[in-house]
């Protein structure tokens, strides 16, 4: 939970801009976009970024991290299916090199380096 304290930190740095750009016809919004926004800070904000970050912790930042790359991918899949959109050659073979691209870099070993190793080499002056 580390994470969502940069969103805190960050919030003073936002009440100039939301200030300057808010209105009192934002408060009028019909109920479809209050729930809509509600939806969208609570699972897609935060229930989302809790289960990725646990995915994150518990299978490790190199390999899990690889799996996001999938998602614009997913998102075009899904558009053709649900929203009647078109698939290009291009899109096809540029999703192959990049789904090839994930598989590789997924099943590639990742040495484990503590991080008061890594420091050590840093700062050790022998070293150049």
């Amino acid at each position: 939970m580390k994470k969502t304290w940069a969103l805190v930190i960050a919030a003073p740095f936002f009440i100039i801009p939301v200030y300057l750009n808010f209105s009192n016809e934002m408060l009028h919004a019909p109920i479809e976009a209050w729930a809509s926004f509600i939806y969208l800070a609570v699972v897609s904000q935060f229930l989302a970024y809790v289960a990725w970050y646990n995915g994150l912790a518990k299978g490790g930042i190199s390999r899990v991290s690889q799996i996001q790359y999938l998602q614009p991918f997913l998102m075009i899949l899904f558009a053709a299916l649900f929203l009647n959109e078109s698939i290009t050659i291009f899109t096809m073979a540029t999703a192959v090199i990049v789904v090839f691209s994930v598989v590789i870099g997924k099943n590639t070993v990742v040495a484990n380096q503590s991080a008061s190793d890594s420091s050590n080499k840093l700062f050790n002056s022998d070293s150049m």
